[in-house]
């Protein structure tokens, strides 16, 4: 159970190249409420590193979640492409 204004963020294993994904993902309880946090490793105009931080709450995490995975296309198996 995550404690009250803390929480955990996991290295994003999935995150494809070139994309706006962010390096980390995790979950946080701020004030109560839990949330979606999102953790991006940036540089500033000098080429210095700094964090940039998302928040997002579970029910909306949940709604973008699901218009993804809605407008994702599924694979077609064809009974010629099962090799047996």
């Amino acid at each position: 159970m995550t404690k009250d204004n803390s929480g955990n963020l996991f290295k994003n294993t999935f995150k494809e190249e070139g994309t706006k994904q962010p390096d980390y993902k995790g979950e946080v309880m701020i004030n109560g409420t839990m949330m979606k946090a999102s953790l991006w490793v940036n540089k500033d105009k000098n080429g210095n590193p700094y964090f940039g931080l998302g928040f997002q709450s579970m029910e909306d995490a949940a709604k973008y979640s699901k218009a993804n995975s809605n407008s994702t296309p599924k694979p077609k198996f064809e009974n010629d492409d099962i090799p047996f």
